[in-house]
């Protein structure tokens, strides 16, 4: 589900405390186990400062190299998208950053490629899914 603002929508339906309020988060994995179905947040517009303050984070779990691939917003996306997927597998935060790269290097996924296309390429299990990152300029 594409929302403005992450954490706002979850204050708003109760699942975070105000204390616990992060204005950068990008994703979040939701479950609920009285309908046993996953939700996926995803921020309808990620900055460059919810992009970076989630390096460091990678850089600390993986290293550097995979961490420095994520200043691409093509692969960031593409990365953030298979973390959260990697959630509903019942992976936890360092599994679900390895399963994401795993991922997009079983598909090819390079930072050249993803220059050159511009398109996500990425088949999951989800034939109707199709995402694209566009550069705009604001």
């Amino acid at each position: 589900m594409i929302v403005d603002d992450v954490e706002k929508w979850c204050l708003d339906h109760g699942i975070i405390k105000e204390l616990e309020y992060r204005p950068f988060r990008v994703a979040k994995c939701l479950y609920s186990s009285s309908e046993n179905k996953y939700l996926i947040l995803m921020a309808q517009l990620i900055t460059a400062d919810m992009m970076t303050s989630t390096n460091p984070v990678v850089a600390m779990r993986l290293g550097t190299e995979y961490a420095d691939k994520l200043y691409d917003p093509n692969l960031f996306i593409r990365h953030t998208v298979l973390h959260e997927i990697g959630h509903t597998k019942g992976l936890s935060e360092e599994d679900s950053d390895s399963f994401a790269f795993n991922e997009m290097s079983n598909y090819g996924e390079t930072q050249q490629q993803a220059e050159a296309d511009g398109s996500l390429g990425v088949e999951l299990e989800c034939p109707q899914l199709n995402l694209s990152v566009r550069r705009t300029e604001i």
